[in-house]
């Protein structure tokens, strides 16, 4: 008994040893090169403050305005004088005039306002279209996988354990195995009859 005992342990010694599992970890995320580093949290704090302030359109809209401003602003006096020169300068033509030349300045800045605000949507949507490819640029995954042992380990673990088995079982039908039995006495068989 006590050798199938070692033959047991080390049965599962050697198992163990060399059937042991492995893990092995995957991660696909992105690695930006160092380097790049300062731009990429330059490019994030950038977009970051579009996204919580808009775009700031105020250095283009400001000189557009002036723009259209400077168009109309002589027209009241262009009007007049084309009118006094043509003998009209006191008709009433000639304040329709000029009311309509404020009107078309009117209308001429709110479609400047108009395309404005729709720069300004556009913008605020590139911001956050920028935003949601930075973000799915950095995404990745990180995977565990528990991989079987070496099947050499196993293999080995597998026989050790039925050497043991058929050792055990043969000591067994030779009647070894530390069993001991009294032998019945003279005269008699072991079913306690006595012998012809």
């Amino acid at each position: 008994m006590l050798i199938s005992a070692l033959f047991s342990g080390g049965a599962g010694i050697a198992g163990g040893l060399l059937g042991k599992k492995k893990t092995a970890t995957t991660d696909t995320s992105p690695k930006l090169d160092p380097s790049l580093q300062p731009l990429q949290n330059d490019l994030l704090a950038s977009i970051t403050h579009r996204l919580k302030n808009g775009t700031d359109l105020s250095a283009v809209k400001s000189p557009a305005f002036e723009a259209v401003n400077r168009r109309f602003r002589n027209m009241p006096s262009a009007i007049t004088a084309d009118f006094a020169g043509r003998g009209y300068g006191s008709s009433g033509v000639l304040q329709s005039e000029i009311a309509r030349s404020h009107g078309e300045r009117i209308g001429a800045l709110n479609d400047m306002e108009g395309k404005f605000a729709g720069f300004q949507i556009d913008q605020d949507n590139q911001a956050q279209d920028m935003a949601s490819r930075l973000l799915a640029s950095g995404r990745g995954s990180s995977t565990t996988q528990t991989q079987s042992g070496n099947p050499v380990g196993s293999g080995i673990s597998s026989g050790l354990e039925t050497l043991t088995t058929l050792l055990t079982l043969g000591r067994m039908m030779k009647g070894g195995g530390g069993n001991t039995t009294s032998s019945p006495p003279n005269g008699f068989d072991s079913f306690g009859f006595g012998r012809r």
